[in-house]
């Protein structure tokens, strides 16, 4: 897909940078690709291509992100023969600290819905309730947007009103 292609394509041209001697992927040792994730995470970078931009510390999930694609790259280069293996895959990854979910307040709530009333006024001009029933099933079950929308009857237990 093509925004694969542009992330691949964005994580080959950091090595290239990096690397500017490099012949071609098969030059890229255990030491070097090592050496490149610590100079990676310890390097700065600018939102901006003006020098006078302020220069940003990489976090550990960009780092991390980074070498996985750089490893995907590797693996699908070794299944076409152009590298002898997978010189990413044994990197260590930077450990990224779990984020605990941010809960909203009772104000941030009632404001969320007051919008939905305006946004979407329903036929007798009291609010789509529709809406606000699945907002309200998606805040209680804490799931992804796409998969509270593919839920099908089947998977409701309406005993233990809860989502199999």
């Amino acid at each position: 897909r093509d925004g694969s292609r542009r992330t691949y394509r964005s994580a080959l041209n950091l090595v290239r940078s990096a690397m500017p001697d490099l012949a071609g992927p098969a030059e890229v040792t255990g030491p070097r690709a090592a050496r490149f994730a610590r100079e990676y995470a310890a390097g700065r970078y600018r939102r901006t291509k003006s020098e006078a931009g302020a220069a940003r510390v990489r976090g550990p999930q960009t780092v991390r992100t980074t070498l996985n694609n750089l490893s995907v790259v590797w693996s699908r280069m070794g299944k076409t023969g152009l590298v002898d293996g997978n010189v990413w895959a044994d990197i260590e990854r930077p450990r990224v600290p779990k984020k605990l979910p941010r809960v909203p307040s009772e104000e941030a709530v009632g404001k969320l819905f007051e919008w939905l009333d305006r946004r979407f006024p329903g036929p007798d001009g009291k609010g789509w309730d529709l809406m606000k029933t699945f907002v309200r099933v998606k805040m209680l079950a804490g799931c992804r947007l796409n998969d509270l929308c593919k839920v099908e009857t089947p998977q409701f237990d309406p005993k233990a009103g809860t989502l199999v």
